[in-house]
């Protein structure tokens, strides 16, 4: 494999992972905002319209607290390797 190669298939991959991460932080801000008025819709009830937006930040504070971290890197602890 040669550098020019190598330097392409770097720049397509770095473009598909910012695709990609562009995507899931899109289709994550549409649930968050669309979420509570979908369930106040669907339900008639407006106070179970933050729901949604309790459970994502109830995963997400989980998730990214430091003490769930893997202790050799900054990875979630549900990702850490064993």
């Amino acid at each position: 494999m040669t550098d020019s190669s190598r330097a392409q298939i770097v720049r397509h991959h770095t473009a598909l992972l910012a695709i990609a991460q562009a995507s899931i932080w899109l289709t994550a801000g549409v649930f968050v905002a669309a979420g509570p008025i979908a369930a106040a819709r669907l339900t008639g009830h407006a106070s179970l319209s933050g729901l949604m937006f309790a459970l994502w930040a109830l995963a997400f504070a989980t998730v990214w607290q430091p003490r769930f971290r893997c202790s050799a890197g900054r990875q979630p602890a549900c990702w850490a390797p064993p």
